[in-house]
């Protein structure tokens, strides 16, 4: 993931930008969730999953890159499309995120460390990370429960129609 956000960073932070391109990204993941929530066979538990599953769920986590993707969305996508129960996508989803987005608060960081010296903004930072974290994990535990019981059509629903909402705005003039 890394090696193609290096590669494709300029496109990533320019033209894939475009509000056109967010709102038809948000549309085209969700039916492709819908998709694979139709046929996928979630039986799998996280015990089976196999390097192939960890390939195919990687190169899911590698689409989150386009703007308008979820990460978690694309690698619980990938991950039913590989026949695992609900709950398990979403909690080996969220296993692969932790490298990921620790990696990405680690370089901002590094990136920002004078910036953030000289702005004493240590403290805020701290506590800002903790409060993500805590809001991050009711999420997930939140998440999980609820796909133990529910498919995720209420996500695709979502992602359709604030695409569909985004192109309208732009059809209109008021974005």
């Amino acid at each position: 993931m890394v090696v193609i956000g290096v590669t494709l960073k300029d496109a990533i932070e320019g033209p894939f930008r475009a509000l056109p391109v967010i709102a038809g990204s948000m549309i085209s993941f969700g039916l492709i969730l819908a998709v694979v929530e139709r046929r996928a066979l979630l039986r799998r538990p996280l015990g089976s999953i196999g390097i192939w599953d960890g390939l195919a769920i990687g190169i899911g986590q590698a689409f989150s890159l386009m703007p308008g993707a979820s990460r978690s969305g694309t690698t619980i996508t990938a991950a039913l499309a590989c026949g695992l129960e609900r709950a398990t996508a979403a909690r080996f989803s969220f296993l692969m995120s932790l490298p990921a987005i620790t990696g990405a608060g680690v370089y901002e960081l590094i990136k920002h460390r004078e910036a953030i010296a000289a702005a004493d903004m240590a403290r805020p930072i701290v506590l800002a990370t903790i409060m993500a974290f805590v809001v991050g994990w009711a999420t997930i535990d939140f998440l999980m429960k609820f796909l133990r019981r529910h498919p995720t059509y209420v996500f695709v629903w979502y992602r359709v129609i604030v695409g569909l909402l985004i192109h309208a705005l732009l059809g209109a003039g008021m974005l």
